[in-house]
């Protein structure tokens, strides 16, 4: 029944659009506008060994099943509308002793637990945005509504900095609504926003978020620079990130990359109330593709340092406070199903791809973790060494198939972790991920 009444309420959503009262008609028909449908299905199957994550029999095995509906809304060549309501659900196989559910930040960490609501299929409103171009100048456009804040340095999904989206499956989300407002006068792009995020993390209310940056490509597009800076408001304290990028081909083979943020002024943490803020992180490295082979074999190696609190009651937060999403390694770092270690360590990571077809990706990736600042209590710093092995065929252009084995050595500080807040007294320092995923866009 609830999916019954998401889908009629998006076909009237859709038609109250594409059909605008009679005052309107004067300035747009409604015959000129265009309606597109879009969408994903996302079906991921995951096994987790219960040694490295033991929070509860549920958690071993279950489905993720993610929908998206995307209504894509052109009234004229410069004025249009985006919609797209969404489904991540999660079927556990038992789901037994709620007490067990451990989701909040603990020492500069998080303990991964049930991020999901354990409801039926739920369909929310995760965007909905006006854009218009060419406001009042050519090279502008502005985009007003709920909508995703992303900067992406290298364009592979791994935002650094700042990706709304990060917390969206947990019980605190980082949903925006605001505006957005672009600025492309070739070769120089600037952008700018302010946004309301609705129940954030620390204090647990609603906060502002304002952001700048500028993006400029240099030699011959081979490389571009970022810089930006970005304010949160909660409860009118004020955290600035400023935020420092390059990312320069050499030539069509090698890339070399960095990025580094610096964080000043104050934090609002909730329980110890107004601190300093006084984290940074940065991270860089080397890419290199063999474009002139036919299985094209890249090797991608890089180095991390994200600082992080050593005692937890002191007067400055110094853990790197980020709204990111890098999930390159599925255990540690992925924050659907693994740890989501996002702060308070340091990587050197080194990954590996070949195409032995055109529609088929095999990967494999290795990374070794260390804590920066080892927890309170606790002298173990060492979060191990993960091996992550990835097949992915793209069965046709809309539908993919990708399986993945992840497995986690040596991790003493999860393993302690995990005995100390009393879950278990039988964690390992070792263990495994396996997924199984079918995505199918439309």
């Amino acid at each position: 029944m609830k999916r019954l009444i998401a889908v009629v309420g998006v076909a009237a959503i859709a038609c109250s659009l594409m059909l605008p009262p009679a005052a309107a008609q004067e300035v747009v028909s409604a015959n000129a506008s265009s309606l597109t449908i879009g969408g994903y299905i996302d079906f991921d199957a995951v096994l987790r060994g219960a040694e490295i994550f033991l929070i509860g029999p549920h958690d071993e095995h279950f489905v993720n099943t993610d929908l998206a509906i995307e209504l894509t809304i052109d009234m004229t060549d410069d004025v249009g509308a985006f919609i797209q309501i969404r489904d991540d659900w999660v079927e556990y196989a038992d789901f037994t002793d709620i007490e067990t559910e451990l989701s909040f930040p603990l020492f500069g960490t998080v303990m991964p637990g049930d991020p999901w609501s354990w409801d039926d299929y739920q369909l929310e409103i995760e965007q909905a945005y006006i854009d218009v171009n060419e406001f009042l100048v050519p090279e502008l456009s502005v985009r007003v509504g709920i909508q995703n804040l992303a900067w992406d340095l290298r364009g592979n999904g791994d935002e650094f900095l700042l990706n709304l989206n990060e917390n969206h499956y947990y019980g605190s989300t980082w949903e925006a609504g605001g505006w957005k407002a672009t600025y492309d006068a070739e070769p120089l792009m600037l952008e700018g926003f302010a946004a309301t995020i609705w129940e954030t993390l620390g204090a647990g209310s609603d906060a502002a978020l304002y952001g700048a940056r500028g993006v400029y490509p240099f030699d011959y597009d081979m490389g571009k620079g970022q810089l930006g800076v970005v304010v949160f408001d909660n409860d009118s304290v004020q955290t600035y990130s400023a935020d420092f990028g390059v990312d320069y081909w050499v030539n069509d083979d090698l890339e070399v990359y960095g990025e580094g943020a610096w964080q000043f002024g104050e934090w609002n943490d909730g329980l110890l109330g107004t601190i300093d803020a006084a984290g940074w992180g940065a991270y860089g490295g080397v890419m290199y593709t063999a474009s002139e082979y036919e299985y094209q074999p890249s090797i991608d190696v890089s180095y991390w340092y994200l600082t992080g609190d050593d005692i937890p009651t002191d007067t400055e937060a110094k853990s790197f406070l980020s709204m990111e999403d890098v999930d390159t390694f599925a255990i540690l770092e992925e924050n659907h199903y693994g740890w989501d270690f996002d702060s308070n360590y340091s990587a050197v990571k080194a990954c590996a791809s070949v195409k032995p077809a055109d529609d088929v990706t095999l990967g494999l990736k290795a990374g070794w973790f260390k804590l920066v600042e080892p927890l309170p209590a606790s002298e173990e710093d060492d979060l191990g060494i993960e091996v992550d092995a990835s097949l992915t065929w793209q069965y046709s252009e809309n539908l993919a198939f990708t399986g993945l084995v992840a497995y986690l050595f040596g991790a003493d500080v999860i393993k302690e972790l995990v005995e100390v807040v009393g879950v278990s007294d039988e964690a390992e320092d070792s263990g495994m991920l396996a997924t199984f995923s079918t995505v199918l866009v439309f």
